[in-house]
C-alpha cells in the first residue's frame, strides 16, 4: 500500500531550494579541497629571506671584483666589461 501524502507548493519550493543549496555547498567543499592554500606570512619571509642571501651574494661578488680591479690596476667598470657582466644589474 502506497501513501501519498501531499505537501504544501511552498514546502516543496523549500525542499527544492534546500536540495540545491545543499548540493552546491558539496561543490563549493570539493573545490575548496582542491585549492593549495598557502600562508602568505611565512611566503613572504622566505622571500625576504631570498633577496637578502641574494644580496648578500651579490654584495660578496662586488667585493671580489673590486679586489681583482686593485690587483689588475683597472676599474672595476673594465672589469664588468672583461667578465661580459652587466654593470647595472
Amino acid at each position: 500500500m502506497i501513501i501519498y501524502v501531499k505537501i504544501p507548493s511552498s514546502e516543496r519550493i523549500k525542499l527544492s531550494l534546500q536540495m540545491k543549496i545543499d548540493s552546491l555547498q558539496q561543490e563549493v567543499d570539493e573545490k575548496m579541497d582542491e585549492l593549495e592554500i598557502i600562508d602568505i606570512e611565512n611566503e613572504y619571509k622566505d622571500y625576504l629571506n631570498l633577496v637578502h642571501t641574494y644580496n648578500d651574494l651579490k654584495d660578496a661578488g662586488q667585493k671580489i671584483i673590486g679586489i681583482l680591479a686593485v690587483n689588475k690596476g683597472v676599474t672595476s667598470r673594465e672589469l664588468y666589461k672583461d667578465f661580459d657582466l652587466n654593470i647595472d644589474d
